[in-house]
């Protein structure tokens, strides 16, 4: 490469037009011409133009990336996908669904809708009947925004959840909804999906299905001694029971400690309503365990 670039610096002498060239490397870099003493700027080739206009183009979409939103539907944190059959435990467990939004949906007395997976219905936990007080709903908010979000008390179903709204929300807004379940017969597949997500706002796109849930079997449970949700110690590690009396002496000998990751199983950062089993918090998620 270098030697082509002095041939061709020296056959363009000739002519009093000089192109100084340099490379090293596999890598050629062509400097200005000079025309007879006079330095002119070095054309751009084709190659360096389509660069140009795809650098452009990339400047324009991260520019417009801060307003952009994708609308999405997931469970969190990803442990509580995994929901336990009848026969493991006590027949209860909880789900936090999280939906983000794209547009500035408009007030509703049906502004989302969540169509529950097969097999899985709310519980009545405080056995009055009604299922409205069972759902607790957060809202965290993309750019200051209060919809002000509440669980309708036509949800009727247990196996449907319906929330309205009494101001407007802003596209990015995130809804947890947080409410216990069970599952109402052993399934006969190892997985399934939420059903439909649907917003009474036209602008917003309704989703044919959610997320998906796997089922934890008595047989996984047999094998993994837990749902696994928490990462215990080494003092409450998988295998035989360490346990050396039954009076109810401290373990372990030393403080240690028996807790090393707990997920977050209920958000608490932005405006909540209450649920039988949950307060309104104070809108601060670091401060809470759990």
């Amino acid at each position: 490469m270098l030697r082509r670039g002095v041939e061709r610096a020296l056959l363009n002498r000739q002519s009093g037009v000089f192109i100084g060239a340099k490379g090293w490397g596999g890598v050629r870099e062509e400097e200005n011409i000079s025309v007879r003493g006079e330095e002119l700027p070095r054309p751009e080739c084709a190659e360096e133009t389509m660069m140009r206009k795809g650098f452009l183009v990339l400047i324009a979409l991260l520019g417009c990336a801060g307003w952009v939103h994708a609308q999405g539907a997931e469970v969190s944190p990803p442990e509580l996908r995994r929901i336990p059959v009848a026969g493991v435990g006590d027949g209860r467990y909880w789900q936090q669904l999280v939906v983000t939004l794209e547009q500035d949906d408009a007030p509703s007395d049906s502004t989302l809708t969540v169509h529950l997976p097969p097999a899985l219905k709310l519980m009545d936990l405080s056995g009055d009947g009604r299922l409205e007080d069972e759902v607790r709903v957060v809202y965290a908010a993309a750019a200051g925004e209060a919809p002000d979000f509440y669980v309708s008390a036509e949800l009727g179903a247990d196996q449907l959840i319906v929330l309205g709204s009494r101001g407007t929300a802003a596209p990015g807004g995130k809804v947890y909804l947080q409410f216990p379940v069970t599952v109402i017969a052993i399934p006969e597949v190892p997985a399934v999906g939420y059903g439909p997500i649907t917003f009474a706002d036209e602008r917003e796109l309704d989703l044919e299905a959610g997320p998906e849930l796997s089922y934890f079997l008595e047989e996984d449970f047999a094998a993994l001694g837990s749902l696994q949700l928490v990462e215990m110690g080494p003092a409450f590690a998988a295998g035989p029971d360490t346990s050396t009396s039954s009076v109810g002496t401290y373990y372990p000998d030393n403080p240690e400690a028996l807790v090393l990751d707990l997920p977050d199983l209920v958000f608490d950062g932005g405006a909540a309503t209450s649920s039988f089993l949950l307060g309104p918090g104070n809108g601060d998620d670091g401060d809470d365990v759990g």
